[in-house]
């Protein structure tokens, strides 16, 4: 992740990179996702959420689309 004062600066900073620009939000929408994303992590008895309840969390931090859809784990049993 890389933070820029404006969404004009991404836009330059990708083409002289020669990259296409991912997901652009303000760091209030970041807060918003990691108050709720690790407000258990200190939890005696934590467990890791589920990939449905990640999706969850990031919808309702408003982070919507194509870029934001969580993808399950690889099978770890093989």
């Amino acid at each position: 992740m890389l933070a820029f004062r404006s969404e004009g600066e991404v836009h330059r900073w990708c083409r002289s990179q020669d990259l296409e620009p991912g997901a652009i939000f303000p760091p209030s929408t970041l807060w918003k996702l990691a108050q709720s994303w690790y407000d258990d992590r200190l939890d005696l008895h934590w467990k890791r959420r589920s990939p449905e309840q990640r999706q969850q969390l990031l919808r309702n931090a408003g982070l919507t689309g194509d870029f934001w859809q969580m993808q399950s784990p690889p099978d770890s049993k093989k």
